[in-house]
């Protein structure tokens, strides 16, 4: 069979395709809100912040955390739909795995809920910059940041910012990843009837699960990116306790890595051979 090799490929990007333009006919509307109330905040602010500006200031602060609960019933409703209503018998006869199916899915909702986080925490950033600015607080924001986070000097608040964005980014494929599984076992035979109640229930106990894990992990197991007063960095093992810096763990991001990886392979393997669709 000459020539196959490169279909996989394509089908999982018809896959990534299909799930992005879907999942954003609702999800971009959001972003619209928020794009044009955050250009009328910008045009309006250095007026006399008049009743646009009040309105502008208001969407462009709340509009970023109502998108993270906009994508996270995405998450949820997008994969439950496609996947395990009437329309699934139409998914599951598709010419692709079940990797394939859920590792779209992962990517793309993985994907819309890291933005929508980074979109929520720059909007915090910015607007207490601006505040502060408002107030004529003499402290600058990188003294601020650095009192916050007692980071040892003003050259490692990009690493830190590095950090953070990993973190969250991580904790959203994490988060999906959970709830992919959860809403996958729901729908072995065993769950069927209730479902919806299992779901939140396997939500709940591996969600619990893993923030033991983490912690025993955290605890045990020491890889630590350390920031020294000079501005230099450098990533060690070992328990450290730094007297002229700041330990941030890398432990918790790798096990996080791995809990992925095994969350994801073993909802496939429930997705391939014990599903009952409705």
């Amino acid at each position: 069979m000459t020539g196959n090799s490169d279909k996989p490929k394509n089908k999982m990007g018809m896959l990534l395709k299909n799930d992005f333009l879907a999942s954003s006919r609702v999800i971009s509307l959001v972003y619209i809100v928020e794009i044009v109330a955050f250009i009328l905040f910008l045009i309006t602010k250095g007026g006399d912040h008049g009743k646009v500006w009040r309105i502008s200031v208001l969407l462009s602060t709340v509009v970023p955390f109502v998108l993270i609960l906009v994508t996270l019933f995405f998450v949820v409703y997008d994969f439950n739909k496609s996947l395990y209503s009437q329309q699934g018998y139409l998914t599951y006869s598709l010419p692709v795995t079940s990797n394939q199916l859920l590792g779209s899915k992962m990517i793309v909702y993985g994907f819309w809920m890291s933005v929508s986080f980074a979109v929520a925490i720059f909007m915090m950033v910015y607007f207490a910059a601006y505040l502060e600015q408002q107030a004529g607080d003499t402290m600058q924001m990188a003294d601020l940041f650095l009192g916050m986070f007692d980071l040892p000097s003003v050259k490692h608040i990009k690493i830190y910012a590095f950090y953070g964005l990993a973190m969250f980014f991580i904790f959203a494929f994490s988060l999906v990843s959970i709830l992919y599984f959860a809403i996958t076992a729901s729908h072995v035979r065993l769950f069927q009837k209730a479902n919806f109640v299992w779901a939140i229930v396997i939500f709940g106990v591996v969600a619990i699960m893993m923030l033991i894990i983490t912690s025993i992990v955290d605890s045990h197991i020491f890889i630590n990116l350390l920031l020294y007063d000079d501005g230099t960095s450098k990533i060690k093992a070992g328990d450290i306790m730094l007297q002229n810096g700041l330990s941030l763990p890398l432990s918790p991001l790798f096990y996080y890595v791995v809990q992925d990886v095994i969350l994801f392979f073993v909802t496939s393997l429930i997705m391939r051979k014990w599903i009952n669709i409705k």
